[in-house]
């Protein structure tokens, strides 16, 4: 009796020390490139993993529109999501997440204000629901010999430019109007007249139109669309209506320049993403176009990580804000009637915690490792994410640098500034909206029903068809 119950001791103290040291489990979900995961396994999560005695496993969600199937797939046992600013209130709304109050306390909530920018875009109600993970906007990009080609040659051009307007406008160019050397300081007119020069002047043996931005058929399309709502002072309520003068002067503006073949004609009928437009910037196919930070981190190149770069000289290309919006219309003084500014929307992923995440404070542990003073440094460097930390924002390597990484981080976070607190909305509804206004753009745009009989763009009818065929459908999703 005493050998057995000698042995019972032990294995109950083996099997209590056993338990005792098991690894707990984490699970998160992830949409990111392959150089970006394996990055946050190798050199974030491993340590974390040895440091905490925990073993993390990562799932990567392939689409964004798959993010709640996963969530159920995985449920009760994922303890953190990667989630774009545009789905994540719908999530909240079905009560796929939990807020940050319900376990954190006080001190904790202080630390996470004082440490991270931003973090009001993800509250409501006085509760915290998001952890950022990284933010974003666009910024426009140019060849710096092309812009200065065009800034000594478009008068060549004037009296083409100005009847071609005429049957656009009624009128032409705004009065006094000349070209800026500056990109900086252009609005919608001057991206016009400099994608018009370059357009009639041969380069590498032909003619054609050199700006473009985004035409595939997902979201980055729509979001450069809504861009414009705001640069035409629209605010919410506007671009959640589809409906005004902001929304119809940036579908006009769309239909201008399409029709006016400022924009490329392939990126039109090839559906351009991303990767076309970096290939158009190498084979100078494209010599302006508005990207957001990590697209410039493609284009430029950083030679690790997958990034090798798709062009030569960096030193010709230019970054700047944003256009600023204005209308199409003119004055009876040839004046712009509109004017509109350079604030685009602020957007980007957060980290949301799942209803049932089995250990909530290890999840926010684990976000509080990813985003370290240590790891943002080298993850915004070498993945060109804006930084989320209110103390790697003032620090010399990041901002002060003279090189393109830090000009772009400038630019970037100026255009941020510049935002002002331009969000999209946040509604359950808004991914559906997105998509209308996608819809949209590849009916008035893409496949220029931009007038009854083919013709220059007629604002009337831009209208009409917004109002028949488009906002209709937001105005059901709005009801619901």
């Amino acid at each position: 009796m005493n050998r057995l119950r000698f042995i019972f001791i032990i294995t109950f103290c083996v099997t209590l020390i056993s338990v005792c040291h098991a690894k707990k489990k984490v699970k998160i979900l992830i949409h990111m490139t392959d150089a970006q995961k394996t990055y946050l396994i190798n050199e974030v999560i491993k340590p974390f993993e040895k440091a905490n005695r925990v073993k993390v496993t990562v799932v990567s969600v392939p689409a964004v529109d798959s993010i709640e199937a996963f969530l159920k797939q995985y449920e009760g046992e994922a303890s953190l999501v990667k989630i774009p600013f545009i789905k994540c209130w719908s999530l909240v709304r079905s009560g796929d997440l939990i807020a940050l109050n319900s376990f954190l306390s006080e001190e904790d909530l202080s630390a996470f204000y004082d440490t991270y920018i931003l973090t009001w875009f993800g509250e409501k109600k006085g509760y915290q629901f998001f952890l950022p993970r990284k933010y974003e906007t666009r910024i426009m990009l140019y060849r710096i010999s092309k812009v200065r080609d065009a800034v000594l040659k478009w008068a060549t051009f004037r009296d083409t430019i100005n009847t071609l307007l005429k049957t656009i406008n009624g009128h032409g160019l705004p009065r006094a109007y000349d070209l800026e050397d500056k990109p900086e300081l252009w609005d919608y007119y001057d991206v016009f007249v400099a994608g018009f020069a370059w357009s009639q002047l041969p380069y590498n043996g032909k003619k054609a139109s050199r700006v473009a931005h985004r035409a595939k058929r997902y979201t980055g399309t729509a979001l450069r669309v809504i861009d414009r709502v705001y640069q035409c002072r629209g605010d919410s309520l506007a671009m959640l209506r589809m409906y005004g003068d902001p929304v119809i002067d940036a579908f006009e503006w769309e239909a201008v320049y399409a029709y006016a073949d400022i924009y490329n004609k392939r990126m039109l009928e090839e559906e351009w993403s991303g990767k076309d437009i970096w290939e158009g910037f190498a084979s100078e196919d494209v010599f302006l176009s508005f990207m957001t930070q990590i697209d410039c981190f493609y284009l430029f190149g950083t030679g690790s990580d997958g990034l090798t770069g798709y062009i030569d000289d960096t030193t010709d290309i230019g970054v700047a804000l944003m256009p600023t919006g204005c209308s199409v219309q003119l004055d009876s003084s040839g004046n712009i009637l509109r004017n509109g500014s350079k604030a685009t929307t602020t957007g980007g992923w957060w980290w949301g915690v799942p209803k049932d995440c089995p250990d909530p404070k290890l999840a926010y542990k684990l976000f509080l490792s990813m985003t370290s003073r240590e790891n943002q440094l080298k993850e915004c460097v070498r993945f060109g994410m804006i930084p989320i930390r209110k103390d790697i924002l003032k620090s010399k390597q990041i901002l002060f640098s003279d090189n393109w990484i830090s000009k772009v981080f400038r630019t970037s976070y100026r255009q941020i500034q510049a935002n002002d607190n331009n969000i999209l909305p946040t509604i359950p509804q808004l991914d559906k909206i997105v998509e209308i206004y996608l819809d949209a753009w590849i009916d008035i745009v893409a496949s220029r029903n931009w007038a009854p009989d083919g013709g220059p763009p007629d604002r009337e009818f831009i209208s009409s068809r917004i109002i028949e065929k488009h906002s209709k459908r937001v105005a059901k999703y709005l009801r619901k």
